[in-house]
């Protein structure tokens, strides 16, 4: 049974990826694991109070865990009964790790369509250029957006990218000064330096380059070497490009070293920001419901307990039965 399905006192066992390792200490003195095992439908954090095996020199590993479900500072966690490490090279990371609800070939398809529709000469060159690249396409297509908050997944940067597009397509026609050819470019390429900032296989994490440089840089420097290849390319459509990406995080203090100066570069921030959000929040409430809470754990990075929607065949008897109790209309001389 998928990780996602799995609800309090439920058992499983199967292949899957052991990653964030701690070993830890409990109140009484013990040594005991903490970790997260994630496949396809998403992650579950777990512990691991008698471990027969010795700590394991990197992650992530491939792993074959027997564990039940149990609640643990209000959140489901995975107790673990059994574990043994994998190889990793026999180990098919497709079948295991999360991937985009969307194929690849969809995802690319979609992105050449969009391509199409760039009515500007400049930036149409562009983008033959870039997709002439097959290499550089297919990273594009296979990179996840994100480690832990948002499309965190194999494909989730050109599926967050292609959203953020369709909103920033829009926000333009709602506002015809902007100019939905720069718009587009910028959606597509906002995050394109994460290609190198994370690692793909087996989960995706910051590599050396990403740690030192960080994907604004990244990817502003690669566009911009794929605008100067490009023979008689305006100064000016390199600035207004270049602008988007470094400014789409908004604020200094988010990484931007520049802050939002131009109209499209203020749609691509917020729709970026919206289309982030929604999907970390949809993905965390989705694993996080069970039919009985109201609100998930605190998320850190939402600053948050999230609600889970309202339970009206008990929370309006609740209600009713409070309300009848103070209204002293209902009160029995």
């Amino acid at each position: 049974m998928a990780l996602k399905q799995l609800n309090i006192g439920d058992r499983a066992s199967g292949v899957f990826l052991l990653r964030s390792f701690q070993e830890k200490i409990s109140r009484i003195g013990s040594s005991y694991w903490e970790f997260e095992l994630v496949d396809k439908s998403g992650r579950m954090l777990c512990r691991w109070f008698q471990p027969t095996l010795p700590p394991p020199e990197t992650t992530p590993l491939a792993v074959q865990a027997e564990l039940v479900v149990e609640v643990w500072n209000e959140r489901k966690v995975g107790k673990i009964t059994s574990l043994e490490f994998l190889p990793n090279e026999k180990v098919d990371w497709n079948k295991l790790i999360p991937v985009s609800k969307r194929s690849k070939d969809e995802l690319i398809a979609d992105l050449i369509s969009r391509v199409t529709q760039i009515q500007d000469v400049h930036y149409h060159r562009l983008w033959q250029e870039l997709l002439q690249d097959k290499s550089w396409l297919e990273r594009y297509a296979e990179a996840p957006a994100g480690k832990l908050w948002h499309h965190t997944y194999r494909s989730g940067l050109l599926e967050h990218s292609l959203c953020v597009a369709d909103l920033c397509a829009v926000a333009a026609k709602n506002h015809p000064i902007a100019d939905a050819d720069l718009l587009l470019c910028g959606a597509l390429l906002h995050d394109v330096g994460k290609i190198w900032e994370l690692s793909s296989t087996p989960a995706a994490d910051y590599t050396e380059m990403g740690r030192m440089l960080g994907h604004i840089f990244i990817g502003a420097n690669f566009v911009s070497k794929k605008m100067e290849a490009i023979s008689d390319f305006p100064l000016r459509h390199k600035i207004r490009l270049l602008h988007l990406i470094l400014s789409h995080q908004g604020e200094h203090v988010k990484g931007s070293p520049i802050i939002p100066a131009s109209i499209e570069a203020k749609i691509l921030h917020y729709a970026d920001e919206l289309d982030a959000h929604t999907e970390a929040f949809e993905h965390i409430i989705t694993n996080e419901a069970d039919g009985e809470k109201l609100f998930t754990s605190y998320i850190p990075l939402a600053n948050a307990f999230l609600y889970l929607g309202d339970r009206p065949d008990r929370l309006f008897k609740e209600d009713n039965s409070t309300q009848e109790n103070e209204n002293p209309d209902n009160k029995k001389d």
